[in-house]
């Protein structure tokens, strides 16, 4: 619902695999808008679906397989409003587990951070050399949540980080 998003990164690759419902991501489908007139257009923030507007709630759903390896993001959009997916992908290949969601905060701000900006990631098993998990205790907002393997196919960690 509304604009947030949730983005995959696997094998360098980030992809957004969420739809925004919003104005703009609509003028971008029907290819009126580009993807970057979009993300600056001043009426970008109007949404066409969104939890208490209806009664009857349309609510996209869909099932991607995770890998050891891969990392989702999720945001608000305070994040992609603010930098470009380039930049998003550039700041989580640079940073640790432990900093990235603080960069891309940090990053949003610095682009001008006109809209509030929330930011969690979750990463499968090992992601960037580092090994989960988090055992840094001045690491407050990392939490380990083991995972059977019935669950997560081969994946044995899930790492969800708050900021």
């Amino acid at each position: 619902m509304g604009d947030s998003r949730a983005y995959l990164l696997r094998d360098g690759q980030l992809n957004q695999i969420t739809t925004d419902h919003s104005w703009v991501e609509e003028a971008v489908a029907t290819g009126t808008m580009t993807r970057e007139e979009a993300r600056i257009h001043p009426n970008r923030n109007i949404i066409t679906r969104a939890i208490g507007l209806e009664v009857d709630l349309k609510v996209d759903t869909d099932q991607v397989s995770l890998q050891r390896g891969d990392l989702v993001l999720l945001c608000s959009d305070g994040l992609n409003s603010m930098i470009p997916d380039e930049d998003i992908l550039k700041t989580l290949q640079e940073s640790s587990t432990d900093t990235v969601c603080a960069n891309l905060i940090k990053a949003a701000n610095d682009a001008g951070g006109r809209d509030n900006t929330s930011v969690v990631i979750a990463v499968v098993g090992e992601h960037a050399g580092v090994q989960m998990p988090i055992t840094d205790p001045a690491t407050k907002d990392t939490v380990d949540i083991g995972l059977t393997p019935s669950l997560w196919g081969r994946a044995r960690r899930f790492v969800f980080r708050r900021k």
